[in-house]
C-alpha cells in the first residue's frame, strides 16, 4: 500500500485564492463528503510508473482532465484502425488505475468533490440483477465503473446470458466473483434459452439512460465451457463477442471494470424467459447518501485489503 502511504496534503490547485482547510492528518476510515475547498491527496511526483503518474497527474486537475487524458490515448491507435493496438492501451490504462493505491486515491478525489459525486449520481444506478454500478467516468472511448454486490443489504437475481458492444478489462477488488461462459449448442438437453439483439436507446449512446429495447430472434440451446470464481486481486480481460453471466456473490464483492469503445451497435441477450420488446429499467437510480454509504465501503474495505 506505499503508494497510498506516500500521498501527501495540498491544497487544490484549482481553487487559487479560495479559503481552504488547513492540512490535516487523513484518517482513512473516516473522511466527511465536502465541497472543494476540502485538501485532497496528491501524489507525489515519484509515485509509480510513467502512466501512473501521468494519469495521476490528470486525476489531480479534475475530472475532465483525467476523461481528456484517457480519450487521447485510447482515440490515436482506434483512429488508425489498430483494434489489437487499443485494447492493448486500454488494458495497460485499467492495469494503471486498478492498480494498489491509485483506486483509493481516485475514490478519495470524487469524495472531496461534490460536482463530480452529481455526475456519478446522473450516470450510475442500482442494477436489475442486484448489484449497484456506479460509472465513476465516462469519456468518448471508454467507462470506468464499480459494480458492487452487497447481498446483506440488496438482494441480487439471476443474470441474463450476454455479451457487449465494446470489450472489457476487470479486477476483483475484494470478495469472490463467480461467473460462467457460455457459446451456442446443437444439442437440445443444453439450456434452452430466448435469443435476443439487445440496444440501449434508439442510438445506443445516450449517457445515462435506463432504457433499452430487444428483439426476439427465437430459441437457442446454450452450454457452459467454463465455470469459477474470480478471487481479489483476480485481473481478467473479456472479448465482447464472449457470452457470460455472473452469479450471485455470496460475499460482499467489487469489481472495478474498465470498458473499450463501442465497436458495434448491438449485442446479444439470452433469458430463460419471454421478455416484452421494450424495457425500461424504472426508478433505479441511487441517492446521494446511498452514493457516500457506497464511497466509503468501498474505500474502507480496499483500504484494508491487499488488492
Amino acid at each position: 500500500m506505499q503508494f497510498l502511504n506516500d500521498l501527501h496534503l495540498h491544497s487544490n490547485s484549482n481553487l487559487a485564492g479560495q479559503e481552504s482547510d488547513a492540512p490535516r492528518a487523513y484518517s482513512p476510515t473516516h473522511m466527511p463528503h465536502r465541497s472543494l475547498n476540502r485538501t485532497v491527496a496528491i501524489p507525489p511526483s515519484d509515485a509509480g510508473d510513467s502512466l501512473r503518474k501521468q494519469l495521476s497527474n490528470a486525476l489531480v486537475n479534475g475530472r475532465a482532465s483525467f476523461i481528456r487524458c484517457i480519450d487521447e490515448m485510447i482515440t490515436l491507435p482506434l483512429t488508425k484502425g489498430l483494434v489489437d493496438e487499443t485494447r492493448r492501451v486500454t488494458k495497460r490504462i485499467h492495469s494503471a488505475v486498478s492498480s494498489d493505491g491509485f483506486t483509493q486515491f481516485m475514490l478519495n478525489v470524487i469524495r472531496c468533490d461534490d460536482e463530480w459525486q452529481q455526475q456519478v449520481l446522473l450516470e450510475s444506478k442500482v442494477h436489475e440483477n442486484g448489484f449497484y454500478k456506479l460509472v465513476l467516468c465516462e469519456g468518448e472511448e471508454f467507462k470506468i465503473r464499480f459494480h458492487v454486490w452487497l447481498p446483506s443489504q440488496l438482494l441480487t437475481a439471476e443474470e441474463h446470458t450476454h455479451d457487449h458492444n465494446w470489450w472489457f478489462h476487470s479486477k476483483t477488488m475484494f470478495g469472490n466473483l463467480p461467473y460462467e461462459l457460455l457459446s451456442l449448442s446443437d444439442d437440445e438437453l443444453d439450456e434452452l434459452a430466448y435469443s435476443y439483439i439487445y440496444e440501449k436507446d434508439s442510438d445506443g449512446q445516450t449517457k445515462g439512460s435506463q432504457a433499452f429495447t430487444v428483439h426476439l430472434q427465437g430459441r437457442v440451446n446454450l452450454r457452459v465451457f467454463e465455470s469459477g470464481i474470480h478471487p481479489a486481486g483476480t485481473r481478467y480481460d473479456l472479448h465482447e463477442l464472449v457470452k457470460h453471466r455472473i452469479l450471485p456473490p455470496r460475499e460482499d464483492t467489487a469489481t472495478f471494470v474498465m470498458t473499450g469503445p463501442r465497436i458495434r451497435k448491438t449485442c446479444g441477450l439470452y433469458s430463460r424467459k419471454l421478455l416484452t420488446a421494450t424495457k425500461d429499467i424504472g426508478p433505479t437510480k441511487i441517492d446521494i447518501s446511498t452514493l457516500h454509504h457506497l464511497l466509503d465501503t468501498l474505500f474502507q474495505k480496499l483500504d484494508g485489503g491487499n488488492v
